[in-house]
């Protein structure tokens, strides 16, 4: 990219599968390429952006517009037995609502008095993929179909997560070119 020159340069979710060594090499290559040309890129890896101090802009679906996102957005409250948990979106690889109780899995799994809808509207990059799931568009690994209309996504921890069958079409829209 820094041999070409280019007014403006395009970059679809550079950080998709590199090692730590990697995500350093290649954050420090677009923090060094923002300060002569214009970088517009695409990733579900919000807090990487974030950390290079530039704006980072999500796309409402439904309103067809940019919204600024802060890095406060990036982090989740919740309250558990009188303490207030941080948990940081990229932590967390869904959530999903069981019986009314909404649970937030991660490396740990907690209970959260929020709703999905609550959930889905503090969380950029989550997708509501099911009527009880919310998940991580940075965690997909694959979208798999199970049947003539059953279908699932498969996180990078193996986690098999189901999709209902009409939103399918928008998730692979989401998806194409990330996995």
């Amino acid at each position: 990219m820094d041999l070409q020159d280019k007014e403006i340069c395009l970059l679809s979710e550079p950080f998709q599968g590199l090692d730590k060594a990697g995500l350093n090499t290649c954050l420090t290559g677009v923090k060094n390429l923002a300060h002569k040309t214009k970088i517009i890129v695409f990733s579900a890896y919000l807090d990487e952006l974030h950390n290079l101090n530039i704006p980072v802009y999500s796309y409402e679906s439904e309103t067809q517009k940019l919204r600024l996102v802060t890095k406060n957005e990036l982090k989740l409250l919740i309250k558990i037995d009188g303490k207030t948990i941080c948990i940081a979106s990229d932590e967390i690889e869904y959530i999903e609502s069981i019986a009314g109780k909404v649970q937030i899995v991660g490396k740990e799994t907690y209970k959260s008095n929020l709703t999905l809808r609550e959930l889905e509207s503090k969380l950029p990059y989550f997708y509501r993929c099911h009527r009880s799931y919310l998940v991580n568009l940075a965690r997909i690994k694959a979208l798999v179909t199970y049947g003539k209309n059953s279908y699932g996504v498969v996180l990078k921890n193996r986690t098999e997560i189901p999709v209902s069958r009409t939103k399918v079409r928008e998730l692979k829209e989401l998806l194409k070119g990330t996995i």
